[in-house]
Formats: C-alpha cells, sequence, structure tokens
C-alpha cells in the first residue's frame, strides 16, 4: 500500500469520497466570509519615495488577491496576500 502511494502520490487524493466531503463543507461554509490577518500576518514594506503603498501595490491587486493594512501610508506597508477565499476555495 505505502507503494502503492509513493508512485501514484497526490493523484488518490481524488479517488477518496472525503476528499469532495470536505471541499464541499469548506466551500459551502467559508465562500465569501470576509479574511482578515493577524497583526503577525502582515508583510511589512517601505514603498518608493513620495508613493503611496496603495498607488505602489495597484498593479498587483489587477492581477492577485491581497489587502493593505494602511494604503495611504507612505513611510511602511503591511499586505496580507489572503483577500479573497473564493480565490483558494475555487481550488478545491
Amino acid at each position: 500500500m505505502l507503494l502503492m502511494y509513493v508512485l501514484l502520490g497526490n493523484q488518490m487524493s481524488r479517488v477518496s469520497p472525503f476528499t469532495y466531503l470536505i471541499g464541499g463543507l469548506l466551500s459551502t461554509g467559508l465562500a465569501n466570509t470576509p479574511v482578515t490577518c493577524a497583526d503577525n500576518e502582515f508583510v511589512n514594506f517601505s514603498p518608493p519615495s513620495g508613493v503611496t503603498c496603495g498607488d505602489h501595490m495597484q498593479s498587483y491587486f489587477d492581477q492577485a488577491p491581497g489587502y493593505l493594512q494602511n494604503p495611504e501610508d507612505t513611510q511602511s506597508c503591511g499586505f496580507c496576500s489572503f483577500g479573497d477565499p473564493n480565490v483558494f476555495l475555487s481550488a478545491l
């Protein structure tokens, strides 16, 4: 059995009905739920001089999820990569 798991790897998870049960429960229970990062989960960085955090990250947000803790700040930006739970849940 271990040899089968090693050879097939993650493909076996699609065979188990529990994979679909858990995916269904998660997507129903967590869909459209607002995501809020804890203070220690933010990635902190400094934007270029004279630019706000929101302006600096705008092109990134056009393509990927996430949000800024302080979009109007020009000194220190706090970025959370979790913005829309539906993006994560669509992969289940």
